[in-house]
């Protein structure tokens, strides 16, 4: 009996009991890692470091188990050692179930998590009864129509209508119609509704603040389940040229080089929990327009109402704005100075109108700020960029374009190229951004050296491509002032395009019909 109570005092006392929870934890969700992770673990696609970490942590968790298990189970008694992880085991499905439930009311279902890495705008939304209209709420067509997968678009489906032709069009804000009445896609779609009796679908996968990174990911994760006739890239000269250091190989398009990313890029916790990933995302604002965009309570409508202001009151207060949100190492001064240069032409631009309204933004005026205060005293814009800051970035972008390409060929999609250039072929744009050398360097010299080299690569690589800028050039009106973006005549001109590189495709070839694997 005396042994009996020696035994049970040193069962208590022994420090490695302690042990068996944190490593029945770490078992569990190392064992969880591994099953979802399996497929790139095998490949050898996963980071050689987070490989080794998982190999550790399972070796530790397998230790821990080992060394612990015995006492625990000496002192508790079997029975009581399988009750505790019945309970435990109920208990974790109940959180995992209210966990689920939880993030199902506030993350949009599929596609539209994998598209999108924060809640479309809808404009037209009803707000609380009584409230004051902001100024977007007179543009309802602005961010209409929106459908159930985030896209400014009619609602689509993934099978295939008997009949009809697909094509799918991959990119930004340009494919979104930014400011306009349609998207790109739909406004496409309804003039060869006008002139042909063959059906088609141009279904709109663009998204705002994307490059062709995620380009790559959206036609992997959801444009190759529509099966399409065809797909149309479209990139733009402005910001989708890629750092020298982001260009693509083999390696970086599958391997899982990040812990959390926005969707669909993939990443260490989109592997083992894309909903959660979502809303990490979402909420403490990781994705690129998250990261790009500083977010100023009702800065659109306090600037819109600035913009109504005469000249020198409205560029005094936009002045102050800037310096207390955007620049506070900046004088209220300094900034106003800069933005005086231009004049009454640059105010009168900002007056209210219905057709092509301009309206300033807090993140164009930043940019232009910092490309006119930043550089050092004296400096002047290059008349031809440097080739350092053209060829290395017009080859990383190349690359992926490469990849987006080699892919398309083996699903069998036949892939079209636009690249849609900078503002620098407009001449009101031009001279609007004139008084701004150091902004309109940035924004139309510099974009359109890359734009021209890129057009040549891709031409040399045997990758069909369509330059828009000759259907552009020399056009006045063609973008609009304030961001950038066609306004209805640039969006005209652009469709017509499309439209002709659409009649050249087979309207009689359908694509292949799914095939086993290929559903969400």
């Amino acid at each position: 009996m005396a042994h009996n109570v020696l035994e049970k005092q040193a069962t208590v006392l022994s420090p490695w009991r302690w042990l068996y929870w944190p490593s029945l934890f770490l078992g569990l969700g190392c064992a969880y890692a591994i099953v979802m992770l399996w497929p790139y673990l095998v490949e050898q696609r996963l980071r050689l470091r987070y490989t080794v970490g998982l190999m550790i942590l399972t070796a530790l968790a397998l230790g821990g188990l080992g060394v612990a298990t015995p006492p625990v189970l000496r002192r508790q008694g079997k029975q009581r050692f399988l009750f505790a992880h019945l309970v435990l085991a109920l208990v974790t499905g109940v959180c995992l179930l209210v966990l689920r439930v939880g993030l199902d009311q506030v993350i949009p279902p599929w596609p539209n998590c994998d598209l999108r890495p924060i809640v479309p705008l809808d404009f037209s939304a009803r707000k609380t009864p009584g409230a004051r209209p902001g100024v977007l709420d007179f543009y309802p067509w602005f961010s209409t129509p929106m459908n159930s997968w985030g896209q400014r678009d009619l609602e689509r489906s993934f099978p295939r209508v008997p009949g009809v032709n697909r094509i799918v069009f991959i990119g930004d804000s340009f494919l979104e119609g930014v400011m306009c009445r349609y998207p790109l896609p739909l406004l496409t779609e309804l003039k060869w509704r006008g002139e042909s009796s063959e059906p088609i679908e141009c279904v709109n996968l663009g998204v705002s603040s994307t490059g062709p990174v995620h380009y790559y990911h959206r036609l992997e994760q959801v444009g190759r389940l529509l099966h399409p006739d065809a797909v149309f890239l479209f990139l733009y000269a402005g910001n989708d040229f890629l750092h020298p250091e982001d260009a693509y190989h083999p390696d970086r398009a599958n391997r899982l080089t990040a812990w959390v990313r926005e969707r669909p890029l993939p990443s260490l916790l989109g592997e083992l929990s894309p909903r959660t990933t979502w809303w990490i995302v979402n909420r403490f604002h990781l994705s690129e327009y998250g990261r790009g965009v500083k977010e100023v309570a009702h800065e659109f409508d306090d600037l819109y109402r600035m913009a109504q202001q005469p000249f020198a009151v409205g560029v005094h207060q936009l002045s102050e704005h800037i310096q207390r949100h955007h620049h506070p190492e900046w004088s209220v001064e300094q900034i106003e100075t800069v933005l005086r240069r231009g004049g009454s032409g640059f105010w009168k631009e900002l007056a209210t109108r219905t057709q092509d309204p301009e309206f300033l933004q807090g993140w164009l005026v930043s940019a232009m700020l910092r490309c006119e205060l930043t550089p050092p005293p004296g400096w002047t814009p290059p008349k031809v960029p440097p080739e350092s800051e053209v060829g290395p970035w017009v080859a990383a972008t190349h690359s992926w374009i490469e990849a987006i390409h080699t892919r398309c060929t083996q699903l069998g999609f036949p892939l079209v190229v636009f690249l849609a250039p900078t503002a620098a072929g407009d001449p009101h744009y031009v001279e609007y951004w004139r008084p701004w050398p150091g902004f309109l360097y940035r924004s139309c010299t510099l974009p359109l050296a890359r734009h021209v080299l890129l057009v040549r690569r891709l031409q040399e690589s045997g990758i069909s491509c369509v330059d828009l800028a000759p259907v552009l050039r020399g056009i006045p009106h063609t973008y609009r002032l304030t961001d950038g973006h066609w306004t209805e005549a640039g969006h005209d001109l652009v469709s017509e395009r499309v439209l002709q590189e659409i009649r050249t495709l087979d309207p009689g070839k359908k694509n292949h019909p799914p095939q086993q694997g290929d559903t969400k």
